[in-house]
């Protein structure tokens, strides 16, 4: 979300979409804008706002600010007439074809601050960089130190699996980091993997309760293709560190992909 400075709203009527000349920023001060229509000009600046936030532009307080610029106490006040059917009925058109493409479109331009530069992912701890890639996360807050696992549990349901990548330390290895992309299976009787957990009864229908126990009971399995599996190997330095940027730059396509 990026916090907007300064913006204008700009009434663009009723017009055919066929025949309208679009909507820009030149020869303006402002750098961003978008459109929207709809039957009139409340709900033309609803889609107008919804384009908004698909743009990445979506700051909760804008809406104070355009009733305030606008007179109004809610946005529930603002204008929603003249409406395209009423004009079409007007005329006798309603229903006609002609009709079909007509809508009102009601414009904004604005400013926003600069992006502020995002934290590294050594930065921050596991919940929050599964948050950033939209996934999921068990294990330790530092899984390069003592383990975890980034997992996608929307395939669990229907498809019995869930997408992981996991970071496992291994002792026998000089104690190594190695990263995998891998499957945590669904079996049909969960009824080991919950004793093997003890996952309280209560919990057992919970997705996240099913897919950690599932992979504490069998682990994961490995993905790999013709050139091999998933796998990535960091080696300690000579006092036992491991680059963390390092393995975050390597590994943060497996992440986002899970969430993607």
């Amino acid at each position: 979300m990026r916090k907007i400075t300064d913006f204008e709203l700009v009434d663009l009527g009723i017009e055919n979409s066929q025949c309208f000349q679009g909507f820009g920023t030149s020869f303006t001060s402002f750098e961003y804008c978008t459109y929207g229509i709809g039957d009139n000009p409340r709900e033309a600046l609803d889609d107008c706002l919804e384009q908004m936030a698909t743009m990445g532009f979506d700051d909760p307080d804008l809406e104070s600010r355009i009733c305030e610029s606008e007179g109004i106490k809610s946005l529930d006040e603002f204008p929603s007439s003249p409406s395209v059917s009423d004009e079409m009925d007007g005329d006798g058109d309603g229903d006609g074809d002609e009709s079909a493409d007509i809508y009102y479109h009601y414009g904004i331009r604005w400013n926003a601050k600069p992006e502020e530069p995002s934290a590294p992912e050594s930065a921050l701890d596991a919940w929050t960089i599964a948050k950033r890639f939209n996934c999921d996360y068990t294990g330790d807050a530092n899984p390069i130190d003592h383990d975890g696992t980034f997992y996608d549990f929307r395939d669990w349901q229907a498809h019995g699996y869930a997408s992981c990548v996991r970071f496992t330390r291994i002792a026998d290895d000089g104690d190594a980091l190695t990263v995998e992309c891998a499957t945590i299976n669904k079996p049909a009787d969960m009824s080991s993997a919950f004793a093997c957990c003890d996952v309280p009864i209560e919990e057992r229908d919970n997705v996240h309760a099913q897919i950690q126990a599932c992979l504490g009971y069998m682990g994961a399995e490995t993905l790999e293709d013709f050139s091999g599996p998933y796998v990535m190997r960091f080696a300690p330095d000579s006092d036992g560190n491991i680059d963390e940027d390092k393995v975050w730059n390597s590994v943060r396509a497996w992440i986002a992909n899970l969430g993607s």
